[in-house]
C-alpha cells in the first residue's frame, strides 16, 4: 500500500527540481502531507506565517506536482497548528511588520553584496553574539531593508514564536512622540524591550532627533544585555553619521559592519536578466542593455520590468526597445548631453568614463572613444573644439579623425553598425 509519506516524497522531489536547494529546505523541509483523501490533501506547516507564504508563493506548483505524481488534481489546503502566543503577532501586541516576500531565497546576489548576505544569515543563526549588532550600510535601492526582512523572515520560519520586529525609523520616530507621557513611554519601552530580534531601519534619518536617539540607546543597552539579535541599516559607515549621538553610534559599531555595493555593469545585466524572468517577462538583450541605464537601484529597475510586464499582459505583444523606451522614459524626452553619451558608451563597453578621456592607443579604449565623439557630433550643438575638450582636451582634428573613422567602419561591417544602433537606442 502506497502511503502518504511516499507520495509526499514523490511529489516534493518533483517540487526540489524546480527550487534551488536553499529555498526547497526552507519552506520544505518541515512541510507533511496531514491526509490525502479523494480529492483533498491537506499540508502541515509550522505555523499562519508558513502556511500563507506556501500558499501565495508554491500552490500551483504543489497543484501541478500532486496531478503528474498520482494522475488525478487533489484540491490542496494547509493547516497549521495554533500557537498559544498567537502567530501572526509578536509578544505584547507587537505585530512583525514583516513582508513575507523578501527572503534570502529571493535576494539578488553577487560578490557587491555576498558579505552582507552571508553575514545577515548569520544573525539568524543562534550562534550569533559576533554579530551582534550587524549594520548594513549602502546606497539607495541595493537590498538594506531586503535583508532587515530575510533575517525577521527567516528567523521566523525557524521560530513562529520569536519576538521579531521590523522597525522603520519614521515609525520609530512618530511612536516616540505618540507615547511621550510617563506612562505611555513606560509601557512602550517595555513592549520594545521584550522583543528577541530588532530590525531597524534607516537610523540616519534619527540625525538631530535627540529623544529618539535616547530612546533608542536605553533600548539597545537592554537588548544587548540579554543577548537579543539586531540590525541596523544606514545609507552610510558609521564614522560619516551626521547629528547622531556620539553613545549611539559607538553602540553601532560593536558587532558587524557590511557594506552593500553597487554591482558592475556585468552583474546589473545578470540581475536585470533574472529580474524578467523571475517575473515571466522575456527581455531581449537590447531592452537589457537599456534598463541597466534606466535605473541603477534595484526598486527602480523592478518597478520598470513591471512595467514592462503590465504591458506584455495587456497588449499581449513582443517586448522590443521601442516598446521599452516608451514606457520607462515618457514622451518628454530631456535633450541628449555628451555627459549622457559618454557615460552610456562606457557602460556598453564596460570601461570607466575616465577611460574616454585618457590618451591611450589601445582598440579598447581608442574605439569607444571614437564612437563617442562620433555620437556626441551627432547628438549634440557641440562643435568639434567642444567635442574634443570634454575628451581630455583633443584638439579638433582628433575629433574629425576619430568620426571618420566610424563612419568607415560603419559602412565596411556590421559589428560597429550594431554598436552604433544599441548605443543609440541607450541615449534617444
Amino acid at each position: 500500500m502506497v502511503t502518504s509519506e511516499h507520495i509526499w516524497l514523490r511529489v516534493t522531489k518533483r517540487i526540489q527540481s524546480k527550487l534551488p536547494n536553499g529555498e526547497f529546505q526552507t519552506w520544505f523541509s518541515k512541510a507533511t502531507l496531514k491526509t490525502l483523501e479523494g480529492d483533498s490533501a491537506v499540508i502541515s506547516v509550522p505555523n499562519r506565517f508558513h502556511a500563507i507564504w506556501m500558499m501565495e508563493k508554491y500552490l500551483p506548483a504543489i497543484e501541478e506536482c500532486f496531478a503528474k505524481t498520482l494522475k488525478a488534481s487533489p484540491k490542496v489546503s494547509f493547516c497549521y497548528e495554533q500557537s498559544t502566543r498567537g502567530p501572526t503577532e509578536d509578544p505584547e501586541g507587537l505585530n512583525p511588520g514583516l513582508d513575507p516576500s523578501l527572503t534570502f531565497e529571493e535576494m539578488q546576489k553577487g560578490k557587491w553584496n555576498r558579505f552582507a548576505c552571508s553575514s545577515a544569515l548569520r544573525v539568524t543563526e543562534k550562534s550569533s553574539r559576533a554579530y551582534n549588532p550587524l549594520y548594513l550600510f549602502s546606497g539607495p535601492g541595493l537590498g538594506k531593508t531586503h535583508l532587515l526582512h530575510a533575517v525577521g523572515n527567516r528567523i521566523r520560519v525557524e521560530n513562529p514564536d520569536a519576538a521579531v520586529r521590523f522597525v522603520p525609523c519614521a515609525t520609530f520616530v512618530s511612536e516616540c512622540s505618540v507615547y511621550s507621557s510617563k506612562d505611555q513611554y513606560q509601557s512602550f519601552e517595555e513592549r520594545l524591550s521584550s522583543l528577541d530580534v530588532l530590525l531597524f531601519d534607516d537610523v540616519h534619518l534619527l540625525r538631530q532627533r535627540t529623544g529618539a536617539q535616547d530612546t533608542l540607546v536605553s533600548l539597545f543597552d537592554s537588548l544587548y544585555s540579554r543577548d537579543r539579535r539586531m540590525v541596523f541599516s544606514a545609507d552610510r559607515p558609521v564614522q560619516e553619521l551626521e547629528g547622531i549621538s556620539k553613545p549611539l553610534r559607538s553602540r553601532l559599531g560593536w558587532g558587524v559592519l557590511a557594506e552593500i555595493g553597487m554591482p558592475d555593469h556585468n552583474g546589473l545585466l545578470g540581475i536585470i536578466k533574472k529580474m524578467g524572468k523571475d517575473n515571466g517577462v522575456h527581455l531581449p538583450e537590447d531592452v537589457v542593455f537599456f534598463l541597466s541605464h534606466a535605473g541603477r537601484d534595484f526598486k527602480a529597475l523592478k518597478k520598470n520590468i513591471l512595467k514592462i510586464r503590465s504591458y506584455a499582459l495587456l497588449k499581449g505583444g513582443q517586448i522590443n526597445i521601442s516598446v521599452a523606451k516608451s514606457l520607462i522614459k515618457g514622451s518628454n524626452q530631456s535633450k541628449i548631453g555628451i555627459e549622457d553619451i559618454k557615460s552610456v558608451t562606457a557602460g556598453y563597453f564596460n570601461i570607466p568614463i575616465h577611460d574616454l578621456t585618457t590618451g591611450g592607443k589601445k582598440r579598447s579604449h581608442s574605439y569607444p572613444r571614437q564612437v563617442a565623439m562620433y555620437l556626441a557630433r551627432k547628438y549634440t550643438d557641440l562643435s568639434f573644439k567642444e567635442i574634443g575638450s570634454s575628451f581630455g582636451n583633443k584638439d579638433h582634428s582628433t575629433v574629425i579623425h576619430a568620426i571618420r573613422k566610424i563612419e568607415q567602419h560603419r559602412d565596411q561591417g556590421k559589428s560597429t553598425t550594431d554598436d552604433l544602433t544599441r548605443i543609440e537606442n541607450l541615449i534617444s
